[in-house]
């Protein structure tokens, strides 16, 4: 017996036995077992921790292979509703209002007659300096860049907002099957 679930569902699956790996990964990483050596029953004990280690490493294995199969089924999905392209886009269209966002804050340049007067009464306080202190800087950014930038920032944060509308609902329509093998190993673990 299978169950369906949407990709936003299967999402939160994923990111809880995630979370379990990590749990499952400590353990299996520590093969350490302490034992009183004036205990008569040391090695036995040992054998418990040989065996309790043994055990939790099938068992991060069985996880561990039931998360890859799970990730392989949202990516597969992912893929042919359209949603990593959707991804791509929202990556490409992040990473532009950023730039945008950060010319829309430059500093303009001032006028021709700014910089010529500012010029012109740097001069007159130094009038046969040449050294390194005789230069000035002035931005480059024209008052048109950074209001166009503004204006585009307006247009990519709408599409960012219908991308993102377009992802929920893929998300929340698109489903997964999970096998009756994945779906007992989720619930011996509690994650369903």
């Amino acid at each position: 017996m299978t169950q369906t679930i949407t990709l936003r569902r299967a999402a939160k699956i994923r990111n809880r036995l995630q979370g379990r790996l990590h749990e499952l990964e400590r353990q299996v990483e520590s093969s350490i077992a302490q034992v009183n050596i004036h205990d008569p029953d040391v090695l036995t004990q040992l054998h418990a921790a040989v065996e309790k280690h043994r055990a939790a490493v099938a068992l991060y294995d069985v996880v561990s292979n039931t998360a890859e199969n799970i990730r392989l089924k949202i990516g597969q999905a992912n893929h042919k509703a359209g949603i990593t392209d959707i991804l791509t886009r929202q990556a490409a269209v992040q990473g532009r209002l950023a730039v945008y966002r950060r010319i829309s804050t430059l500093s303009v340049m001032p006028s021709d007659e700014q910089i010529q007067a500012r010029i012109d009464a740097a001069r007159v306080a130094q009038p046969n300096s040449y050294s390194a202190s005789d230069t000035a800087a002035y931005s480059a950014a024209t008052p048109e860049v950074v209001e166009s930038a503004r204006q585009l920032i307006h247009s990519l944060q709408s599409t960012a907002d219908a991308l993102q509308d377009s992802l929920e609902s893929l998300n929340a329509q698109t489903t997964i099957e999970l096998e009756d093998v994945e779906l007992a190993i989720l619930q011996s673990e509690g994650l369903i």
